[in-house]
């Protein structure tokens, strides 16, 4: 099977350490988030010398409503990471918690409502957005993203942005691409069937698409649907008795549709 990082050089969208904390004032902090001050803050702590450069902005707060003083945050880069290396994930990891712990004074001396806040977890290991790929029936590419395409053996939708980070420093790749409203596309389900081998497929971040396209393909949503179509194929080519390559496309659309999977324009409704 040919696969490979396919990526504009050796290292691919460089990873994160997102963390746990608990002391916080939410709604301060979600008044704050909400007014789009974080490049601001980070700016600020950087050029008084409390802030490393290794990041420009938050990506995400993530509040716990069964803990109302407890917030996820998605902060930490570590750039120049080899994922497919052990040596490399574990400097990662080490990297990411020097990190996260020294980003605790700056939120509490900077962001409103984080002033007592502390760690309370740090990750096992670190988030990766970018590895090895398969080479599959069809790559989806970035144009394919961009012009909304469409595909007779559809499995479903993505709508994400093309999500890049930037491979060599802090912030986003000037390659970061933000869509139109009601913005779609469709995923073909040649692109979970890796080239050259039988009874495989591949879903996630690690199904057939370029360096770009994946910048939405790997996220969560889209995720969930090759997964389910994954799956879905997988259990129709037993009962079937037949190869994924081999399985009928309608089959397997009738299939994702019965369980109200979003395969074509007509499945879209308010639910």
């Amino acid at each position: 099977m040919r696969s490979g990082l396919a990526v504009r050089g050796k290292w691919g969208g460089h990873p994160t350490g997102s963390v746990s904390l608990r002391g916080v004032d939410w709604p301060k902090v979600e008044a704050w988030r909400t007014s789009y001050a974080m490049t601001e803050v980070w700016q600020k702590a950087q050029a008084n010398g409390d802030m490393e450069p290794f990041q420009t902005t938050i990506m995400g707060w993530w509040w716990t409503p069964t803990r109302p003083d407890q917030v996820g945050v998605n902060f930490t880069h570590i750039i120049h990471v080899d994922a497919t290396k052990a040596e490399d994930l574990t400097r990662a990891t080490i990297e990411g918690r020097r990190q996260a712990y020294r980003t605790i004074d700056v939120y509490r001396k900077y962001v409103p409502g984080m002033e007592k806040c502390y760690m309370v977890s740090t990750p096992n290991t670190v988030g990766i957005r970018e590895s090895r790929r398969i080479m599959g029936e069809y790559v989806i590419s970035e144009e394919d993203v961009k012009n909304q395409a469409s595909f007779p053996d559809s499995t479903g939708y993505g709508s994400f942005f093309i999500d890049v980070h930037h491979i060599d420093g802090p912030g986003m790749d000037p390659s970061v691409w933000s869509p139109p409203s009601g913005f779609k596309y469709q995923i073909p389900y040649r692109a979970l069937i890796p080239k050259g081998v039988e009874n495989l497929l591949v879903c996630g971040r690690c199904l057939s698409c370029t360096h770009l396209a994946l910048g939405s393909l790997r996220v969560m949503a889209q995720c969930m649907v090759t997964g389910e179509a994954a799956g879905t194929a997988a259990a129709l080519s037993i009962s079937e008795g037949m190869t994924p390559r081999r399985l009928a496309v309608p089959l397997l659309q009738r299939t994702l549709r019965a369980n109200r999977g979003i395969v074509f324009e007509e499945d879209i409704v308010d639910r």
